[in-house]
């Protein structure tokens, strides 16, 4: 579709949720690496401002491709009025039985004719963007569409587009759970997540503890992306902790580079940190020069400056994980 003279009647701007853009005239223009997110049964507003060199009647028309099917149909129409107004809005609900994944909008004008979906016209303007239809709930700009997740959505998909999420009031049971770059989760120490599908992480999943409270995130899926837990370590004045990582991968330089309050040696060569070994029988001291990574299951005596936390980032476990036990020597029998 497209208009074959737009130096008349052009789209100047169009507006719905995140999209907002201001272009020049033109035939057709394809803006589909403009996006922005829908999810099922909320309301929304789109409009359409055109160029124009006379005030003589406008065509607008919108569509949304809700079924993904490749055709725009009446009832996926969202915007259908003719006038000579400067600007024209619309609101529309998304339906319920939407799929999650990408479609199409297309935004028409037309001199003084309503445009076909597909119609190639003379004086006027086509333009297509792309809108992520999402089947679930939707957190941005620090607000829940249609609402926040609880105990009792266990059959919810949950999209963390951007802004911080605090899970401070309640545990949550969720299906799916995917997190946008830049966007963060993070679990207090008294809450739970438990997640019955799978967990895209391309932002920040945080959990917190400190000395009697440990949140927890509980997968039956997979987890594509690492994870951050600020694990509670006694000081060295209340005695060691023996700990293992709630996750696995970090290498212990990296480690020691994100936690400033490991017990160390005045020169920071040495940490109170490190697994027991057999056959010394006796507990490591990692030096800053360690190459070994952490892993979930494998224990390690620890000690911090300032009776806090560590963080530990890396890969969840969610199968078995075996861990042999080891007997040798006369210690500890």
């Amino acid at each position: 579709s497209q208009g074959n003279n737009s130096s008349f009647f052009s789209i100047n701007r169009v507006q719905l949720n995140t999209i907002d853009n201001t272009s020049g005239a033109s035939s057709y223009s394809d803006f589909t690496s403009i996006s922005t997110t829908l999810s099922k049964n909320t309301t929304n507003t789109v409009t359409v401002t055109p160029q124009r060199l006379a005030n003589y009647n406008i065509g607008y028309r919108v569509w949304i491709d809700f079924n993904k099917d490749g055709n725009f149909t009446n009832a996926e129409r969202v915007l259908n009025v003719i006038n000579k107004n400067a600007s024209n809005s619309a609101s529309f609900t998304v339906p319920n039985t939407i799929t999650t994944g990408n479609t199409r909008m297309r935004v028409s004008i037309k001199y003084d004719a309503r445009p076909g979906a597909c119609e190639t016209f003379a004086y006027g303007e086509v333009e297509d963007y792309n809108i992520h239809l999402f089947n679930g709930l939707v957190y941005r700009s620090n607000t829940w569409t249609p609402s926040a997740p609880t105990s009792s959505t266990s059959s919810e998909d949950v999209l963390i587009i951007d802004g911080t999420y605090n899970v401070n009031s309640t545990d949550i049971s969720i299906n799916n759970l995917t997190v946008k770059t830049g966007a963060i989760v993070n679990i207090d120490k008294s809450h739970n997540a438990s997640v019955a599908g799978n967990i895209l992480n391309n932002g920040e999943l945080i959990l917190n503890s400190d000395s009697n409270e440990f949140s927890s995130l509980i997968v039956d899926g997979s987890v594509s992306g690492n994870v951050k837990y600020n694990r509670h370590v006694a000081s060295n004045a209340g005695g060691n902790d023996i700990i293992a990582p709630p996750v696995s991968g970090e290498s212990f330089t990296s480690f020691i580079s994100n936690n400033s309050n490991i017990l160390s040696n005045s020169g920071q060569t040495f940490y109170l940190f490190g697994p027991f070994e057999k056959p010394t029988n006796d507990y490591e001291l990692y030096s800053n020069t360690e190459t070994a990574t952490l892993d979930a299951a494998k224990g390690y005596r620890a000690a911090s400056t300032d009776n806090g936390t560590f963080t530990f980032s890396g890969s969840v476990t969610t199968g078995s994980l075996s861990v042999p036990i080891v007997k040798t020597g006369t210690e500890y029998d």
